[in-house]
Parts: structure tokens; sequence; C-alpha cells
């Protein structure tokens, strides 16, 4: 187990190397800091200066060589619109989007898997037809449309029918109200039902079906019928062996798109104007803030790796065949 652990750390490495050069390059080809720059009637000589730091005047790899060296230093720049360091802007953008999507995930993952595994071996019950059905329509609410709805039962229909002066759920304002001092759990969990909400209509549907689909597949299997044949009760066949090695395809979706949420939740925090990874890139993609950029850049391609080997090893421990493929 340790030696497929090491190769897949290893394998990680040119991955990783190979995804922020892509990265860095169209980043580069798509953000003109000194443009911008211009565009604000920036003294000339200033921008010289700022190009100079920022290394614009070097070659491409070059440029990316030093950056890479100065990220693994902890050296994350300075940035181009505020004048100060990125990491703490950064880190709270970041510590924001992995508590939305850490919750989000609990939810829909859970919620998913329940209802694929009951669809399963209740196949063509009402269950199975009614969950089916949900799920299409799950599947056909884009984000951005749901959000909006949302926005509307908990603000204007819920004040029209109950003639409050407040909303049902805060939907505006990031993660805390601005009366709110400190740490404050119940408002803190106020502002993440909507965007919690709106994440996982549609991955419950996406669950459900993928655990479903695995579920039907390991349950007809030879295995299984010899399981029942020597007399193991049904609840064991269904939760020792069938749901585990139903889940090996669900692991595979959940790192990749676990892994993808650090990158943010673009439409749904710039919805309900949470402060996440999300709101973060398109803010300072708006500005063509190059050095804000950059990290961003980095720790979305750190977590897309990292998460794609744990895919490696829970593969591993749910079917121990994986390890000597």
């Amino acid at each position: 187990m340790l030696r497929f652990v090491a190769r897949r750390l290893a394998w990680g490495i040119p991955v990783l190397l190979a995804g922020s050069l892509l990265t860095f390059v169209a980043l580069r080809m798509t953000t003109q800091p000194v443009t911008a720059a211009r565009r604000l009637r920036i003294d000339p000589a200033a921008i010289a200066r700022y190009r100079r730091e920022l290394g614009l005047d070097r070659p491409l790899l070059e440029q990316y060589a030093g950056y890479v060296a100065r990220f693994f230093r902890g050296d994350l720049g300075t940035s181009f619109t505020t004048q100060g360091p990125v990491w703490p802007e950064l880190r709270t953008a970041l510590v924001n989007s992995i508590v939305l999507a850490l919750v989000a995930a609990v939810v829909y993952m859970a919620i998913g898997i329940a209802l694929g595994v009951v669809s399963a071996v209740r196949q063509y019950s009402w269950f199975d037809h009614a969950t089916t059905g949900l799920s299409f329509v799950g599947l056909s609410l884009p984000p951005f449309v749901f959000g909006l709805l949302c926005i509307v039962a908990v603000g204007t229909w819920y004040q029209n029918l109950t003639g409050a002066s407040q909303p049902l759920l805060p939907f505006v304002g990031g993660v805390y109200s601005p009366q709110t001092q400190g740490f404050d759990l119940a408002d803190r969990a106020r502002h993440l039902a909507l965007p919690v909400i709106v994440l996982s209509v549609q991955q419950i549907a996406v669950y459900s079906r993928y655990m479903r689909t695995g579920m039907l597949e390991t349950l007809g299997s030879d295995y299984l019928r010899t399981a029942r044949a020597k007399g193991l009760p049904e609840r064991r066949v269904i939760f020792r062996h069938a749901f585990r090695n139903a889940l090996i395809p669900v692991v595979t979706f959940a790192a990749i798109d676990i892994g993808a949420l650090a990158g943010g939740l673009v439409v749904t925090e710039q919805i309900f104007g949470y402060q996440g990874m999300g709101k973060y890139f398109v803010d300072n993609y708006h500005n063509a803030d190059y050095p804000a950029l950059l990290p961003w850049v980095m720790i979305v391609i750190l977590f897309v790796v990292a998460f794609n080997i744990l895919a490696d090893i829970a593969y591993a421990w749910l079917d121990p065949r994986i390890r000597v493929g």
C-alpha cells in the first residue's frame, strides 16, 4: 500500500507542474495588468517599475520558474489593486469556499448516495420512479436560475405572504450580517443555508444517479448471488459487499468535484455575494490584478491534484486489486 501511495505522489508532481504551467500561460495571455495600469492613468515610470517587479519584461518560462519558486517559499506577492499582501484576502476567500464546499458536499453526498441506494434496492418502485423524475428536474435547473428563484421565495414571496419586514433567510451580504461581531455560528449558518441549497440540488441528482447505476450493476453480479446462496443476510449483502464496490465510481466523481470546489463556485458566490474563491477570481480578473490571480491558480491546481491522489488511494482501499494493477 505504501508503494502504491508513493507512486501516486510521484506522478502528482509532474502533473502539478504541467497543470500550473498551462494555467499560468493562459492567465498571462488573457490578463494585461500593464494595460489596466495605463487605463488608470498611472505614471509611466511607475508602470515600468511595476513591469520589472512582476517580471513581465523577462521570458515567459523564466517568469513561471521565478513565480513557482516564490510561491513555495511563501511569497505570494502584493496585490496591484489593494497595494497590500495577497495572502490575507486569498486566505479568507479560501476558508470561506472550503466551509461552503464541505457543508454542501456533506449534504448532497449523504442525500444523493442514500437516494441512489434505496432506488437501486427498490428498483421500479414508486420511490425509484419519483427520485428519477426529481433528479431530471434537479439536473435541468441551472444554479443561477434556482438561486434567483430561492431569493424570490425567501424574500419577496415570504414577505408578501407573512407581512414580515425581513426575509426568511439572508441572501446578500456575504458570510455574516453587518451587525455581527466576531464568530456567530447561528448567523453563519443562516448565510450558508441558501448557497448550500442551491449547490446541492443538481449534485443530489448527479450522485443519486451515479449511486443507483453502480448499485444495480453490483447487485446483479455473480459474487453477490453466491453470497446470497451461502445464506448471508440481505442487509449484509447490500451494505457490506454491494455498497462498498458501488462506491468506486462515486469516489472518482467526488474527488474531482471536491477538488474543483477549491476554485470557488463562481455563479453561486456572485449571486449571494459570498466572499469565496469564485468571487475573488472574478473581482481580481476584472481588475487585471495579475499578482492576486497567480496564487489563486496555484492553490486550485494543488487542490485538484491532491484530491485526485486521494481518489486513487480510496480506490486501493475499496478494491485491493487496484493496488497491484
